[in-house]
């Protein structure tokens, strides 16, 4: 019985290895996104601009709320993957 459950946690350790990676790069590319924004705040001085970067903060949120459903997505996934497989 043990082996079984450690073939199975093996099998989800590797099918969840290109979902890991993908939500690796996407939290990388939204910290390079957010150092450049946290840098263009503080080079921008004037109204217009400070509004300019609200916005782009907005976006970022945004950009992590997909991440996060995505990541719960591919996690309800990979549970409901393992239930049928029962």
């Amino acid at each position: 019985m043990n082996h079984i459950l450690l073939v199975v946690l093996a099998i989800a350790a590797f099918a969840m290895a290109p979902v890991k990676a993908r939500l690796s790069q996407a939290a990388r590319d939204l910290m390079n996104k957010r150092n450049a924004i946290i840098s263009d705040i503080k080079t921008r001085k004037n109204l217009e601009c400070r509004k300019y970067s609200k916005n782009i903060v907005d976006e970022v949120h945004r950009e992590e709320k997909k991440i996060l459903e995505f990541y719960e997505e591919e996690r309800m996934n990979m549970l409901l993957l393992f239930t049928f497989d029962r």
